[in-house]
This record gives C-alpha cells, structure tokens and sequence, in this order.
C-alpha cells in the first residue's frame, strides 16, 4: 500500500531491529515517516515511541501509530505531546492510512467530506428503501442500523444463511 502512495517501505519486526534501520536511514536518506503498531511483542508503543525519539537524529520524526479499536484511546492519550502525529484505527484503508500519513506531515485533513458524503449515503438509503421493498440490504460496517455482519471476501453461501435469519 504504502508503494502505492510513492513511498519507500522497509519494515522491521521489532522496535530493536528498526531502530538501528532508522538511525542509519537518518544519516543518509531519512525516512519521511513512521508506521508502527501500538502493541509490538518486544514493547509497547509508547515505549517504543520514547526509544526512538530519544534519538537525537529522529527526535523530529512523525510517527503513525496504528492500534485496534480496543487500544486507540490509549494509544491517543499516551502520545499526545509526546509524538508528532497521528493514530490510526485498524482495520485501515488505503484512504485512512493516506489520511493518517499526511496528518502525521502537518498537511490538514478535511473531514467533513466524508461525513458528509456518508450522510448523503444513508439518506438516499434511506429513500430507496421509503420507495421500494428490498429482502436485504447490504452495508459499510461503519454504517449505522447494522443487525448482523459477514466479513469481506463474501462468501455467498453466508451471506444467504445470515440473511435468511
């Protein structure tokens, strides 16, 4: 994904691994920014974050942290101040992460564009189905009115059963 954006990615499989990558990559061509996971099995994230910043050659580097639903929060409260960037909720899209990747630069996000072209989304929605009757409907998960979920790729079969309830 993130080649797909004109980056460079190299990825390390902990935080003592990538550390010496970013120090190296500092002195001769500095990365423009850091993806990392907020729960690593060597560290947390803000300990991982802390090691990393501590270096004198990173110390302004914009880091991009990605945690579960169950950990943003944390992840959010405990690098505020600490960290130039931003926190990024998996499961990410190619759209999230762009969006995660830029903040995390100082480039503003607009929002409201996607807010608002989800309400218009549910509105039209919502007329269709004031207008015809449909057996089922099919929806982003992050839409509101959700009775049941299938996970992606959809498996047709599932599909059929969960909705046949």
């Amino acid at each position: 994904m993130l080649n797909r954006f004109g980056l460079r990615a190299e990825q390390a499989g902990s935080v003592k691994l990538a550390l010496p990558m970013l120090i190296d990559a500092a002195e001769n061509d500095p990365y423009s920014v850091l993806i990392m996971g907020w729960r690593m099995p060597d560290t947390d994230g803000i300990e991982a974050i802390r090691a990393i910043l501590g270096q004198p050659t990173l110390a302004l580097m914009p880091i991009v942290t990605m945690a579960s639903t169950h950990y943003h929060s944390e992840a959010d409260n405990q690098t505020e101040g600490v960290a130039q960037g931003s926190v990024l909720t998996k499961p990410l899209t190619p759209s999230t992460l762009f969006d995660a990747i830029m903040q995390a630069l100082g480039h503003e996000i607009s929002q409201t564009t996607r807010a608002d072209d989800r309400e218009e989304e549910i509105e039209d929605a919502l007329e269709m189905l004031a207008v015809e009757q449909f057996d089922g409907v099919l929806m982003d998960c992050q839409m509101p009115g959700m009775n049941d979920h299938i996970s992606k790729p959809i498996d047709v079969n599932k599909m059929f059963s969960v909705m046949a309830r």
